[in-house]
């Protein structure tokens, strides 16, 4: 929903560090997309700082004090 909703409101560039491994849209295939998406002219920029954000997820998946997701696809993606 957010990726749709950037894309509608006109933002010329969407930059993320770390991907999603449950889904979301900057993963998704523009061209399958309805026309509302397709048009939009949004650049999608993956990857920014992406080592600096796994680091960052690898450390809260790995305290034990943190359930949150515990288990989870994420948490089992990032600790891999």
């Amino acid at each position: 929903m957010c990726f749709g909703a950037s894309m509608m409101a006109g933002l010329g560039r969407i930059v993320f560090a770390y991907e999603d491994v449950m889904g979301g849209g900057t993963g998704c295939k523009r061209q399958s997309l309805p026309e509302l998406y397709k048009e939009s002219d949004s650049k999608v920029i993956p990857g920014v700082l992406r080592a600096e954000s796994l680091a960052l997820f690898k450390t809260f998946f790995s305290n034990p004090a943190k359930t949150y997701w515990k288990g989870s696809l994420l948490a089992r993606y990032v600790l891999q």
